[in-house]
Parts: structure tokens; sequence; C-alpha cells
């Protein structure tokens, strides 16, 4: 839903991270329109670290959850949404002043597990596109 709204206002995406991640990743470019997908880019596990960096440098904008390549993109200075789901700001926050952090309010969190002990990810589901949305159109 993200996604297809920002590419429709013109906008390219890029997937970023390891080759588990391409999964994911493909799931969210499924969810695309297909008259989008020529403007969305899956590159879990096709790019070094460097190239990523790299390609972090070009970002206009970007949507990261708590990950080695959020904080590079905050020593980048880039305009940062920083989405916290099991983990804390409080311990690993993006040191940037242009860093806008997002994470919800769950009885169970942050709880720093890779899976949901309770099986309902809330702390990363119940955060909207609608909200990251409002984010992004105050950046631009």
């Amino acid at each position: 839903e993200l996604a297809n709204t920002l590419i429709q206002q013109g906008w390219q995406l890029l997937i970023l991270g390891s080759e588990a991640d391409k999964i994911i990743a493909d799931e969210i470019i499924g969810h695309i329109n297909p008259v989008n997908q020529s403007s969305s880019y899956n590159l879990c596990g096709k790019t070094q670290l460097s190239d990523a960096i790299d390609l972090l440098g070009t970002a206009d904008l970007v949507i990261s959850n708590d990950s080695g390549l959020m904080h590079i993109a905050a020593a980048q200075q880039k305009q940062l949404i920083a989405i916290y789901g099991p983990t804390s700001p409080s311990f690993t926050p993006p040191l940037a002043d242009n860093a806008h952090i997002v994470q919800i309010d769950v009885d169970c969190g942050p709880c720093f597990k890779r899976t949901c002990p309770e099986g309902h990810h809330r702390c990363m589901r119940d955060i909207t596109p609608e909200q990251i949305y409002n984010i992004v159109q105050n950046l631009i």
C-alpha cells in the first residue's frame, strides 16, 4: 500500500538486504500494482555491502527497520524513517538529527526476539502504512 502510493508519486523502490530477506521482499513487490512494478527492485542478496552503501548514498529517503543498513543511512545523514518493532531505539538509535523513529507501544515489547514469542508480531503489524506516509509527507 505504501509502496504503491509512493511509486505513483514518482518514487522508486529499492529493497536492500541479505539473501534471507529476499522472500519477504518478493512478497512486498508482489503486492505492488503491476503497473508500478517497473519502479520497484528487489536487490536482496544481490549486492555487496559496499554496493548497498553506494545505493543508500543516492537515496532521497530511507525507510528501514532497525538494521545495519538503517545505521549506515543515518551515518550518511539521509532522510530516514527508522521502524522499531521487537527492538528499542533506547539501545540502538539512529545517530542522525533527521531520523524519524516509529515504534508503537505493545504490552509484550520490546522483546528483542527475531521470532515473536506471542506469535502475532503486533509490534510491526500494527504500524500502518498511513503512519509512515504521514511522516513521508512531512519530509518532502
